[in-house]
């Protein structure tokens, strides 16, 4: 089965008042945390990954590494919303019968590869069109959706993202849970920074 990883690399960051992405966080940009454990599931060759961004500094970034099926994809239009990136990533695969497509987004520094696949394998398994990560009752990225959700996914509007999509299939939706909370935390504030920087 085809995994299509779209990395959410371009948002704009309005309540951290600055780039977040690009905000060294414990060494490295905050964007390639969840990027480095990306990289590490490009070993299977079923997987591709996109990287959808609005900034020049990580699209030169992401073309410094040489791996197969590692793709950067400059998409202007991400300040208007989610659902320009999300539209970005996937529109190349417009013809996919049998695939699905893996949304992360580019601010949880804690996420693990090993929690990524177990959220693919699961989801295989059980033959599930549907799935997210969450913790108890809370529901967090990565998702995941088979490619028959594709005209949705075009169909989300300005802000609107796969979430939408997942709540209104909610009942065909498959839970993973996460162990540790902090795989599921993203970074919003530059408060969040100080708070969760002592737990990486």
């Amino acid at each position: 089965m085809k995994i299509h990883m779209i990395y959410l690399a371009a948002g704009n960051s309005r309540r951290f008042q600055d780039n977040k992405l690009l905000y060294n966080y414990q060494g490295q940009p905050l964007y390639r945390y969840g990027f480095n454990q990306l990289l590490k599931l490009l070993s299977n060759d079923n997987y591709t990954l996109d990287v959808v961004t609005q900034y020049p500094e990580i699209i030169f970034d992401i073309k410094q590494f040489n791996y197969p099926r590692l793709h950067v994809i400059k998409s202007p239009k991400s300040h208007l919303g989610i659902a320009y990136s999300i539209q970005a990533g996937i529109k190349k695969y417009n013809q996919e019968k049998e695939a699905y497509f893996l949304f992360l987004v580019a601010d949880q520094p804690y996420i693990k590869a090993s929690t990524i696949q177990r959220l693919i394998d699961e989801t295989l398994s059980q033959k599930a069109m549907l799935s997210t990560l969450a913790y108890q009752e809370k529901v967090g990225n990565p998702t995941l959706f088979h490619c028959q959700f594709y005209n949705e996914l075009m169909s989300l509007k300005n802000d609107e993202g796969g979430r939408k999509i997942i709540n209104r299939y909610q009942n065909a939706c498959l839970k993973v849970n996460v162990e540790d909370e902090l795989e599921l935390l993203d970074i919003d504030t530059k408060e969040d920074i100080e708070k969760r920087s002592s737990h990486y």
